[in-house]
């Protein structure tokens, strides 16, 4: 959208609550320059924390997450983590990712990674949008995984996508079951990389 001769991009996230509808809306000024972290406020404690990475990574395993997403971001070879990430136990990942925010953290790191380590070796796949995010492109804990699995299946409790998330599926599989949240939350749909190139994350 072109506002005021510059150009911007909207997202809006609406889910359904018992009392109507709660939206939430992100504007991305696409000439702005995206704001880096000593300017976005935090003490210089938690600024260091956040960089450290050690506010995610609550344990070996949301910290091999946060690992992976870090080495996307600084441009290094990911295939030693993305090897480790395939061989997990994954009785041990789900006994270990407790909480809706470990699941969280654990997930969105791996799914942002992904986006960006496939789409930048084949920027192609991005052509057929429905093909790449329905089709298995890695493979986590044992378990081959699409970018829907893991968004509809495991971050958004098992949803189906088409329903606009308000239907759950009850046919979901034992590993699906093991890893998904168990509560809504719909802030998820900024914290994902969609893939395009105005995305930020």
């Amino acid at each position: 959208m072109n506002i005021g001769g510059r150009e911007a991009d909207f997202r809006v996230s609406s889910l359904p609550t018992v009392h109507g509808e709660n939206i939430v809306l992100r504007v991305l000024d696409k000439s702005a320059s995206i704001m880096p972290l000593a300017k976005l406020g935090f003490s210089e404690s938690n600024k260091k924390l956040i960089e450290s990475g050690q506010i995610e990574a609550s344990n070996e395993f949301t910290k091999l997450s946060v690992d992976l997403m870090k080495t996307v971001r600084s441009g290094n070879e990911t295939a030693k983590i993305q090897e480790k990430l395939a061989q997990l136990d994954p009785n041990l990942l789900a006994e270990n990712l407790i909480t809706d925010a470990q699941k969280k953290t654990f997930w969105i790191n791996v799914y942002n990674a992904h986006i960006q380590i496939i789409l930048s070796k084949n920027p192609e796949f991005f052509d057929d949008r429905g093909k790449f995010f329905s089709s298995d492109m890695m493979v986590i804990a044992g378990e081959s995984l699409s970018f829907d699995k893991i968004e509809h299946g495991i971050i958004r409790g098992s949803k189906f996508k088409l329903a606009l998330g308000l239907i759950k599926n009850p046919f979901a599989g034992k590993f699906e079951k093991q890893m998904r949240t168990g509560k809504e939350d719909g802030r998820v749909h900024f914290a994902l990389n969609c893939g395009a190139k105005s995305c930020p994350l």
